[in-house]
């Protein structure tokens, strides 16, 4: 009997070992009684091959990039190609601070507050202040940047120098001397460029420099690398004396670094409430002189590479090799930088290459611009004052594009603020007189610092990998708006509002048609698509697309072809869909 190799499940192993039995003895034994002892000899063989076969499916799709799935490979491969893993992005937020003590106070850089959360995986979020000020007198008030990440051993009072009252370096163990020495770092989500390695104690006590890789550094360079774990930790790993050097053989290693939470930093308005660690400071009731709240919410905190991610940054290394030839070279190579989430690159000649970077994926609409919600509007005949429903933060003379509002007349681009009444409205010219109905958001044309930041790390990045001669420019994205209406004819059976949350799941959901991942830049994105994505949805027997346009016109376009620097973004407010025949 010839082996059916693409017999590998539980029945087809059976039925080929019952056919096998029959060959060998001449039988037609076919055993229908589970208690046959035959039967259960045949079933437990069975059901070990198909064991079996499922292990050796899964090697088999460790073994390449696109197919695995454990992060363990995948951690293996960007080491093997050369990718550092980006770990989370802390947020930004801008938080007031009040002097309510009778004393005027420096608030140093790397000072700590906290706000208290209710959901989600952490119970507070830590920020610390990314700039100073000096001499705070009583009952003034002052707004500083703060970033999200909590320094180490700052939660811990015992580990506090106490004449200098600053968070001691995490203690990672001691040198033995040897080669490739690794040293564990424990917690999770610890920010790539915070970490600060210390070899020593005493006369002999210094830093050590992060090195990418560290095959890169001569035998005397005092540098160290990191490597990722499966479960989110890292290890800070030294030099062979080939490549850097080896720390000397009993001295301490320690550490310090910040700890991020990612996305779960992008906190509400008002979240922050407290003052915790006060740098410099030795008076045991520093915390309690400052009242501390942020009216606006933080933005620009991202996670850290996703499998999916992973697996396409290790395939921009395999691709650019580490030099910038083509443009397709510069947009994979920008990938590779800390925080980038996707890229692309256009030139008119090769000598000037602009490079258009977006940050990883923070929640919002429009990810590396301010922007806040709109919540209403009152209008003049010649001017529009728009509300927000948190501090906007925007100021007088910037470009704002103004979408997703139902009536689509206030949906304007390029608009220019010309008043700021208060923190949560804006006013700009404009002669609409709609009735405001519902939905909105308001995203200014000048990107934030956190991606000011990142265009900074893209540049250094490429900056030794590029062409001679070439000058690259990193640029933000163009975020074009897409307005969407549909009518839909649905099964008696189902229900209209289950229709409609099924076609926001497949359009704007997780892995949605206009979810983060799946908007890119220069895309083509055709009415076919659109249409197939919404009659996908159970319950749908037809769908007629009635709106499809970049500018809010009621047109239906038979496709929209994006340029080198847009990326399309869907709001909610501007999905309308009117479904018919449901429950």
């Amino acid at each position: 009997m010839q082996i059916d190799y693409t017999s590998r499940d539980f029945a087809a192993l059976k039925a080929d070992l019952i056919a096998l039995i029959k060959e060998r003895t001449g039988t037609t034994w076919n055993p229908t009684d589970y208690s046959d002892l035959g039967n259960v000899l045949v079933e437990t063989f069975a059901y070990m091959g198909d064991i079996m076969s499922h292990y050796l499916d899964r090697i088999a799709n460790e073994t390449t990039i696109d197919t695995a799935i454990q992060r363990k490979t995948l951690l293996s491969f960007a080491q093997l190609y050369d990718y550092v893993i980006s770990g989370p992005t802390p947020a930004t937020v801008n938080v007031t601070f009040t002097n309510v003590s009778s004393n005027t106070i420096d608030i140093p850089i790397g000072t700590q507050v906290m706000a208290p959360l209710s959901f989600g995986a952490y119970s507070e979020v830590y920020f610390e202040t990314t700039v100073a000020a000096t001499a705070i007198s009583p009952g003034t008030a002052i707004t500083l940047l703060c970033q999200e990440g909590k320094t180490v051993n700052t939660d811990k009072p015992d580990l506090i120098d106490s004449t200098y009252n600053v968070a001691l370096p995490a203690n990672l163990g001691s040198s033995d001397g040897s080669a490739n020495q690794t040293f564990y770092v424990a917690e999770t989500g610890v920010v790539n460029n915070s970490i600060t390695v210390y070899v020593g104690q005493g006369v002999a006590f210094g830093n050590w420099t992060y090195k990418d890789n560290i095959f890169e550094a001569g035998p005397e360079d005092r540098v160290f690398t990191t490597s990722p774990n499966e479960d989110g930790t890292i290890n800070i790993v030294f030099g062979d004396n080939v490549n850097g050097a080896i720390p000397p053989s009993g001295q301490l290693i320690s550490a310090t670094y910040k700890v991020s939470v990612g996305s779960a930093g992008n906190i509400k308005s008002l979240a922050v409430t407290e003052v915790t660690f006060f740098p410099g400071n030795l008076d045991p009731q520093i915390t309690t002189y400052f009242t501390v709240s942020n009216n606006a919410p933080a933005a620009g905190g991202a996670d850290a590479d996703s499998a999916v991610n992973i697996k396409n940054k290790i395939k921009a290394a395999v691709i650019t090799r580490r030099r910038a030839v083509t443009l397709n070279d510069y947009a994979q190579l920008a990938l590779l930088a800390d925080g980038v989430g996707k890229a692309n690159a256009a030139a008119s000649v090769y000598t000037n290459v602009n490079l258009y970077v977006q940050p990883m994926n923070d929640g919002q609409a429009a990810t590396g611009y301010p922007q806040a919600n709109i919540i209403g509007v009152a209008t003049t005949g010649s001017a529009v004052t728009f509300a927000t429903d948190v501090e906007h933060g925007f100021a007088i003379g910037n470009t704002l594009n103004i979408t997703g509002i139902n009536p689509i007349a206030y949906n304007l681009q390029n608009i220019v603020i010309t008043a700021i009444p208060t923190t949560t409205s804006f006013t700009v010219a404009s002669t609409v007189t709609s009735t405001y109905v519902a939905g909105g958001i308001a995203i200014s044309l000048t990107p934030t610092s956190a991606w000011t930041n990142l265009s900074s790390t893209v540049q250094k990045y490429i900056a030794d990998k590029t062409l001679l001669g070439t000058t690259v420019t990193v640029l933000p994205p163009t975020y074009v708006p897409i307005y969407l209406s549909a009518t839909i004819s649905a099964d008696s059976a189902f229900k209209n509002s289950d229709i409609r949350l099924g076609i926001y799941q497949e359009l704007l959901g997780e892995g949605g048609m206009f979810y983060y991942d799946n908007n890119v830049f220069g895309d083509v994105i055709n009415l076919s698509q659109i249409t197939a994505v919404i009659q996908s949805v159970p319950g749908v027997i037809s769908a007629t697309v009635t709106q499809f346009s970049r500018d809010g016109s009621v047109t239906v376009n038979n496709s929209l072809t994006l340029a080198a620097n847009e990326i399309p973004y869907l709001l909610a407010s501007a999905l309308t869909t009117t479904i018919s025949g449901g429950i």
